[in-house]
């Protein structure tokens, strides 16, 4: 049985396992099914695979050991190793030889008892076995995960600095300007982008195409925070990197370069400006971005 303890990513996607002393990365399709395997160490590509529209197999390239999770992988779903059962998808196991589930829905019969997604594969994923999605609210749900992960590693980063910096006039609770001087105690909310921070005019989120909701000249100076995410945006434009695939490893790579130029970048004394840099450090410098 697979050890998803070594699984990379959210609750919604995986991205990488760790091995024993080796790490893999999964280079997912539009379903969040593996199509490749890559080394991390080197980013050489190992296997590729092609799959049927209800999972089954169709083709593979590479002589290196396949991962755990293959169809539907990226979502969590692993493969058992057993004939007619061949997938489980945490609620229920699954059959890719006759595109159904092996259990009925505890639904059912509101629901259909056996067909999977309605038989609509090819558009339709169910990482949980219970419902049906589209990628989009795969994604919806997988946004509200990070933006749940930014909000707590955030306050708590607010709470240590707000018992470090007790002596300072300033009351929780007053609105701040972000991109002054001014100790941000407190969310300003109008300065968050889909939940996320946004310091300056590159460092923050983009949509799910893409865009940023950044723009303008670096704040700080070409020495400065926002130049560093200016150059990753850049980065991330040159590959065609969106918030979809930003961790496979040319994306990664463009992410490792951000996390080498921030800790050198000059706030200029900008205590704000210290907080956010520190913020992103603590916040993309680390699993699953890199």
């Amino acid at each position: 049985m697979a050890n998803i303890t070594n699984l990379c990513g959210s609750t919604v996607r995986f991205w990488a396992r760790q091995g024993s002393g080796s790490r893999r990365r999964y280079g997912p399709d539009a379903l969040g099914s593996v199509v490749a395997t890559y080394s991390a160490a080197t980013g050489a590509l190992e296997n590729t695979y092609r799959n049927k529209p209800f999972g089954g197999q169709l083709a593979k390239t590479g002589t290196a050991t396949d991962p755990s999770f293959r169809w539907a992988g990226t979502l969590g779903c692993r493969q058992t190793g057993m004939s007619w059962s061949d997938v489980h998808m945490r609620a229920r196991h699954y059959s890719t030889s006759v595109g159904r589930w092996t259990t009925r829905d505890p639904l059912w019969p509101e629901e259909p008892d056996y067909p999977y997604v309605s038989d609509a594969p090819t558009y339709l994923v169910d990482p949980f076995g219970l419902q049906g999605l589209t990628q989009q609210e795969l994604f919806n749900q997988w946004q509200r995960d990070v933006t749940s992960s930014a909000a707590n590693l955030a306050n708590n980063s607010l709470n240590q600095a707000s018992q470090q910096m007790n002596s300072c006039t300033q009351q929780i609770g007053q609105g701040v300007d972000w991109l002054s001087g001014e100790l941000p105690y407190t969310y300003a909310f109008h300065q968050f982008a889909h939940g996320l921070p946004l310091w300056g005019h590159f460092c923050g989120p983009q949509t799910i195409d893409g865009e940023k909701l950044g723009d303008g000249r670096p704040v700080g100076g070409p020495g400065g925070p926002d130049a560093c995410c200016q150059k990753h945006d850049h980065c991330f434009a040159t590959h065609h990197c969106t918030v979809t695939n930003q961790f496979n490893p040319a994306c990664s790579n463009c992410t490792r370069a951000l996390c080498k130029c921030l800790p050198s970048s000059n706030c200029h004394n900008n205590i704000a400006c210290n907080y956010w840099r520190q913020f992103f450090e603590k916040f993309y410098c680390r699993k699953p971005f890199l």
